[in-house]
């Protein structure tokens, strides 16, 4: 399904693992590695099928847990995966970076505003709505008096 011939894949411009899982042996990291990638001479896999479901994991997941952060364009972003060793992670709960600006900052700094602030104050704290659904419930009414 979806079968990208490796004979055309370079010249229809496709690469990274779309051009890998088609056979082609070529990785940027490894023809002009940058930063440390000439240290840890990365392994070129590939796939000779070229379709849609060429390259599943080849390797056996880890077992345990996993945390990490990265600057995104609204602040920090964190990951946090727990893993029983099957092909599936056992949770994955992802923080964004106005999940809590907005969900717990927001009620302390509405306080005492007008109704006509709160949209400026709303749109100041540089939100993203996409982070606001992770919230399994609203915080009790009682935080907003």
């Amino acid at each position: 399904m979806g079968r990208l011939p490796g004979d055309e894949v370079p010249r229809l411009g496709v690469t990274g693992p779309n051009l890998r899982a088609s056979g082609i042996e070529f990785d940027v990291r490894k023809a002009s590695p940058y930063e440390a990638y000439d240290e840890v001479k990365p392994k070129v896999v590939t796939a000779k099928e070229g379709d849609a479901y060429a390259g599943p994991p080849r390797h056996s997941p880890l077992k345990g847990k996993a945390l990490h952060c990265v600057e995104s364009a609204r602040g920090e972003l964190c990951f946090h995966i727990i893993s029983t060793g099957g092909l599936h992670p056992y949770r994955v709960k992802i923080r964004g970076p106005t999940f809590d600006t907005i969900l717990v900052m927001m009620p302390k700094l509405l306080k005492g505003v007008e109704i006509a602030d709160i949209p400026v104050i709303y749109w100041s704290l540089d939100n993203c709505p996409a982070d606001h659904d992770r919230l399994p419930r609203l915080p009790s009414r009682a935080s907003y008096q």
